[in-house]
């Protein structure tokens, strides 16, 4: 009887840390930023550290597992406000401000490397192959070299670039405000094509071998060797910036209702009502057949497989930006504050 005591203690001992395990859904932490300006974007780099801008200027970095402020770096000039998301790579962040210049910082202490002066801001940086590519106001794609912010050389067109720029095999695709789609050889750094889209695109996507872009109101999809159209998608409703998964585009349109197309075709395989109040157009993030939406006041996650709502975590806000997924946590903002949710 004793020796079965002691081994129903051992069991529970042994099981009761499980008991702690943290539920798909839950807040594990959040962090409210005195800075009154609004926060911009989110990205989550690795396990460390996750990033957010603000119309400020200034950068924060905070412990991913914590919340824990880290560090804060301020970018100066007149009108220093960080509206575009920023990019990572080998321990350094790039990022683009309001003030004209692109930044980079060593991304665990916050130590400025170089800035380079480039009348970019609503550009995000993209960095491949040792080179950052971003779109400036004045009309041109530059490439920058990544350690040391000198230009490499640019590629004009007639109109600002206000969106970012998607890489795919030493190819740069970028759309300018004179509604075309460009693809720049990044080697020869001349232009392959370009394409009338007929309306005002956002940043593209480039992926199997297509290249996805959002309009006001219609998905296109483009050969990405040639420029020619594969497919258009609308349906009456303003869409947000397009996300893909595998074989599919997910969009979340103005009529609340989150669309899945195949990604060849364009045709159609599911739509669903999200039946909340929302004006967001943020874009979903999938991951492993989830798929996460951030509305008003929540974030929303879903199988895109059998459409079925996982959870809906409830949070304190109204003004949100796009998630950002870490190892097991996805971070949102909304408002002033950070949180981290378990995936």
């Amino acid at each position: 009887m004793i020796k079965n005591q002691l081994y129903f203690v051992f069991l529970l001992s042994f099981l009761s840390p499980f008991s702690t395990v943290a539920q798909s859904g839950t807040v594990q932490w959040r962090y409210t930023f005195s800075d009154l300006a609004e926060l911009s974007w989110i990205i989550a780099a690795n396990n460390q550290l996750v990033y957010v801008g603000s119309g400020s200027g200034a950068l924060y970095a905070v412990e991913a597992q914590s919340g824990l402020p880290v560090w804060e770096f301020n970018s100066t000039g007149l009108l220093p406000s960080l509206v575009s998301a920023a990019a990572v790579s080998e321990g350094i962040i790039y990022f683009t401000s309001k003030d004209g210049y692109l930044y980079a910082l060593d991304s665990l202490t916050g130590d400025k490397l170089w800035s380079s002066e480039l009348n970019a801001w609503l550009s995000s940086p993209v960095v491949d192959g040792g080179m950052i590519y971003v779109g400036s106001m004045d009309g041109s794609l530059y490439a920058v070299n990544a350690s040391t912010g000198l230009k490499s050389w640019s590629f004009p067109t007639p109109r600002p670039l206000f969106s970012s720029p998607a890489v795919d095999q030493n190819v740069i695709y970028v759309t300018s405000m004179d509604q075309r789609l460009y693809a720049v050889d990044a080697v020869s750094r001349q232009g392959l094509w370009s394409v009338d889209l007929q309306g005002t695109g956002g940043s593209p996507i480039v992926a199997h071998g297509a290249v996805y872009v959002a309009l006001a109101e219609e998905v296109l999809a483009f050969n990405a060797a040639n420029g020619t159209l594969h497919w258009g998608f609308s349906s009456g409703v303003s869409f947000g910036r397009p996300t893909l998964e595998n074989d599919r585009v997910f969009i979340f349109g103005s009529n609340r209702t989150l669309f899945a197309l195949d990604d060849l075709s364009g045709e159609e395989e599911w739509q669903l009502s999200t039946n909340t109040d929302t004006d967001f157009l943020l874009p979903p993030t999938v991951l492993n057949s989830t798929l996460y939406l951030p509305i008003s006041g929540a974030l929303l996650a879903f199988n895109v497989e059998t459409r079925e709502k996982l959870w809906t975590c409830q949070l304190q806000g109204t003004d949100g930006v796009a998630s950002a997924i870490g190892d097991d946590l996805i971070y949102v903002i909304y408002d002033y504050t950070l949180y981290a949710i378990k995936l």
